[in-house]
């Protein structure tokens, strides 16, 4: 079924003049030459890169990975109540740029930890694309996850990242 959308997708980015908006972005979409940007529940899909940061963005400017920086995490946006409950469902959106052109693959990560360090949820996001971005552009991925079972009440910090992602499986 997703591959019967990503045909759609490609028909409707080449015929259409008015913005198309999908309400999944399947992995297999990663394939694809665009840019999927979360809106709301559901994604803005963009023919080439943005360069436009998303309003309500909690500023974060920073710069990560080796001695020159490669990638500048912008911000996030969490698109929760304050308050979760165990098994409840978190959306984290992490707005992040290239700042030069990538080399190879690298990966992102988001994870609800407790006050003793421990991940309570979490959610990894490969780019294998990431040769093809552009110097600049602004990227938005979502991490959706659930929060653990085993959370018991109290008050948790989200963190993310970004690793170098070595091999392809």
């Amino acid at each position: 079924m997703p591959q019967a959308w990503a045909q759609r997708i490609e028909q409707e980015i080449a015929s259409a003049s008015r913005p198309l908006i999908v309400t999944a972005a399947y992995a297999t979409y990663r394939d694809l030459p665009y840019r999927f940007a979360p809106l709301g529940e559901a994604f803005q899909v963009h023919a080439g890169p943005t360069y436009d940061v998303p309003l309500a963005t909690h500023r974060v400017d920073m710069d990560l990975l080796e001695k020159e920086p490669v990638v500048r995490l912008i911000g996030y946006r969490v698109e929760q109540p304050d308050t979760v409950r165990p098994g409840d469902q978190i959306a984290v959106d992490l707005v992040w740029q290239p700042l030069t052109r990538l080399e190879r693959p690298y990966s992102f990560f988001v994870h609800l930890v407790g006050a003793d360090g421990v991940p309570l949820g979490q959610r990894d996001l490969r780019h294998d694309a990431a040769p093809s971005y552009e110097p600049g552009e602004v990227l938005v991925d979502r991490y959706e996850f659930p929060v653990f079972l085993t959370a018991s009440p109290g008050v948790y910090r989200l963190t993310a990242g970004i690793y170098v992602t070595d091999f392809l499986v």
